[in-house]
């Protein structure tokens, strides 16, 4: 049986009548009234900080700012808020007692931390409504460390001090009011908010979630309590049988939770040594490539780019100097190689002609007899006495033609070349004149591009750490990496099992159902049981139907927040939740954008977002609590977030920034919403932080 708190925990819910459910899902109100610390860290003596929002006539004031630079205490007053609800569970999984000690000792204010006389304190005073009904909660943790470390826990009610529950329900009260998974949603550092949006152990909290924030875990209280009453119902009846298998399945069921739970916390402790590695890898990373690591890294291959480049240059270096001993040097006179075509080829014609001659004249008294016969004339009619004066002509013309022009007369020969070698003269003056010159400008410019390059990657090479300087980072790395890797397998190993479990636990619960209507069919006189499987049976369906209405509603409400906060219009058309309450989102075509594709601004936009539909879905005014929540962000992301989501996302809105995220004209902007402002001022001399009202700008009132 659950206990009892009072009147206003959930675990009475199942009490009141069916129909009323939607009342205790809705209705729900928390606000943060205060947070004093008293020596803890930097914040030496009582630090009383009041986060009641106040109103301005009609109009809310929901902002309670805190400024501080970097180091001036904003994550240790957040990180506060969570030690004094939680203790020993405040940071997600459970620290052990040497470890939680270590963890309180190194809050003593350093110059302090000797003396075993400090306590720190931490204290919340938080309003809670529920049902109408509101109630004032004191909350105070404080430490001490003589004779031996112990916690003391106070928790008062309108000013008095819890009587009607032991001492040791009352981590369970407050685990009861602001379950630690809620707390982590709504109390968000700006720097891991985008995690909710990895598939990670911070979205396993948030799946985790959904059904809580969204009223749907009371069904399956209101069932699993309704089994349990069968349970006990059936015990000491005739059905001995049937019980003692029911009492079998049950006790399995309740092994296999707790083994189930055990694995998750498993998963959480192992899933939070992975993202501490993680993050040192990434800053070993950095690390090795500040000292040049990326260029060692290619430095061998840089080395046979160096001497791949290195026999290209030579190649055409050689290509070069056959053109230079070649035809090149008749390139550069281009004019005298005109001259020359025109010589050789005048030469040429006059020798051509002189060899005409001379096989004409060598021929001509053979000539002169053919013409000189008979037969010459035979077969046409030529009278005798003018034969002879048609030879004479003939042998006159061949003559004439036979002497040289004019422009041979006196023509001196000079290169006298052969027929061959004057067409290879002509071919060598072409390339010479044409093809000679552009193949150099070919070959110059691929010489200058290949020496550039390999300019270029000497230049990398001699950036390049020598190994011994690196080869520790890349130890170091190794060694993460090999760790990163086994952890990785490990939370492989424990999805598998939670995976199992889950099924196992659905299987046992579905034999418990099929007992206990067995046991009902046996024991059909039982009205009390009939009743309670009927209710199981409603309850089955009004628990899907609820689901798919609540998921509905949550998945508008996420896209119609995204939509406001995003900067790129009609980015996301629709949004899906299936019933794994895995989101999806498509854009104007229907298609499926990848959430890793999401640049990180837009994963922190679509996380808020994530939060505020939850908070509208879920009726429940619970207080946002922000550790520095514009530094990823753009111009005009951080633009919309101020202008819409700071100022309408709820009652009361906390939020730690530096001057650099809430400049002046943020301030300015957000001005008439701020209740109250608070500026933490470190002082390096005394080595801690004071407290003041406003913000970094004196001049400015709230």
């Amino acid at each position: 049986m659950r206990k009892k708190y009072g009147n206003i925990l959930p675990s009475q819910m199942v009490l009141i009548p069916e129909g009323v459910i939607f009342g205790i899902f809705e209705g729900l109100f928390m606000l943060l009234h205060s947070l004093t610390l008293e020596n803890v860290r930097i914040f030496q003596g009582r630090n009383v900080l009041d986060f009641r929002p106040k109103t301005n006539g009609n109009t809310p004031k929901p902002i309670i700012l805190i400024g501080g630079r970097n180091g001036a205490g904003k994550t240790t007053l957040f990180d506060s808020i969570l030690l004094c609800l939680y203790g020993q569970y405040a940071p997600g999984n459970k620290m052990s007692n040497t470890k939680y000690e270590k963890y309180v000792r190194q809050m003593v204010p350093r110059s302090r931390n000797t003396s075993n006389t400090i306590r720190p304190i931490i204290e919340i005073i938080f309003e809670f409504t529920h049902a109408g009904v509101k109630k004032v909660y004191e909350v105070r943790r404080e430490w001490f460390f003589d004779p031996k470390f112990s916690e003391k826990l106070t928790i008062q009610h309108d000013g008095e001090v819890l009587s009607d529950l032991e001492r040791d329900q009352w981590q369970e009260l407050l685990n009861e009011l602001i379950p630690p998974r809620f707390a982590r949603l709504f109390l968000f550092d700006g720097e891991k908010i985008q995690n909710l949006v990895e598939d990670n152990a911070e979205n396993i909290y948030l799946r985790d979630s959904f059904k809580s924030l969204l009223g749907l875990d009371i069904v399956d209280r209101l069932r699993a309590d309704l089994g349990i009453f069968s349970s006990r119902h059936l015990k000491g009846s005739k059905v001995t049988s049937i019980d003692q298998n029911l009492e079998d399945i049950m006790k399995q069921i309740s092994d296999k939770e707790h083994l189930l739970d055990d694995v998750f916390q498993e998963r959480a402790k192992i899933k939070s040594q992975s993202d501490q590695i993680k993050a040192e890898i990434e800053r070993q990373e950095q690390i090795l490539a500040g000292e040049g690591g990326g260029y060692a890294r290619k430095r061998e291959e840089w080395k046979g780019e160096k001497i791949r480049l290195e026999h290209e240059i030579e190649k055409v270096e050689n290509e070069l100097r056959d053109l230079c001993a070649g035809l090149f040097p008749f390139s550069i006179t281009p004019q005298y190689c005109k001259i020359l075509k025109d010589n050789i080829t005048k030469e040429d014609a006059i020798q051509t002609q002189k060899r005409l001659k001379e096989l004409i004249q060598a021929n001509m008294s053979d000539f002169d007899k053919a013409i000189q016969s008979s037969e010459f004339w035979s077969d046409i009619s030529v009278p005798s006495e003018q034969i002879e004066k048609i030879r004479e002509k003939i042998v006159t013309l061949i003559k004439n033609q036979l002497e040289p022009g004019d422009d041979h007369i006196g023509k001196k020969l000079i290169h006298q070349v052969s027929q061959a070698e004057y067409h290879q003269l002509l071919q060598w003056i072409d390339e010479a004149v044409s093809r000679v010159p552009q193949k150099m400008n070919t070959l110059s410019e691929t010489l200058e591009k290949l020496t550039h390059q390999r300019q270029k990657i000497v230049g990398n090479i001699n950036k390049a750490p020598d190994d011994e300087i690196i080869a520790p980072y890349i130890q170091e790395l190794n060694k993460l990496n090999k760790s990163f890797g086994g952890l990785e397998e490990k939370l492989n190993t424990l999805d598998t099992s939670m995976r199992e479990l889950t099924f196992q636990l659905n299987e046992l619960n579905r034999k418990r159902e099929k007992s206990l209507e067995e046991i009902q069919s046996v024991k059909s006189d039982s009205k009390k049981l009939d009743l309670a499987h009927k209710v199981i049976r409603v309850l089955d369906d009004y628990a899907t139907e609820l689901q798919e209405q609540k998921v509905k509603q949550l998945a508008d409400n996420i896209l119609m927040c995204f939509n406001r906060l995003i900067r790129k219009d009609d980015y996301v058309r629709n949004l899906v939740i299936d019933g794994d309450y895995t989101i999806t989102l498509y854009d104007h075509d229907g298609q499926v954008i990848p959430k890793e594709l999401l640049s990180a601004g837009e994963k922190e936009i679509f996380a808020v977002s994530l939060l505020w539909g939850l908070t509208l879905t879920s009726s429940r005014e619970l207080p946002f609590i922000i550790d520095t929540p514009l530094g990823r962000l753009d111009s005009e992301h951080r633009g919309n977030l101020v202008m819409d989501f700071f100022q309408h996302a709820g009652e009361q809105m906390i939020i730690f920034s530096t001057d650099t995220e809430i400049d002046l004209e943020y301030f300015r902007t957000l001005q008439p919403y701020i209740s109250r402002a608070y500026h933490l001022d470190y002082s390096k001399k005394d080595r801690m932080t004071s407290i003041s009202p406003g913000y970094f700008w004196s001049e400015v009132e709230v």
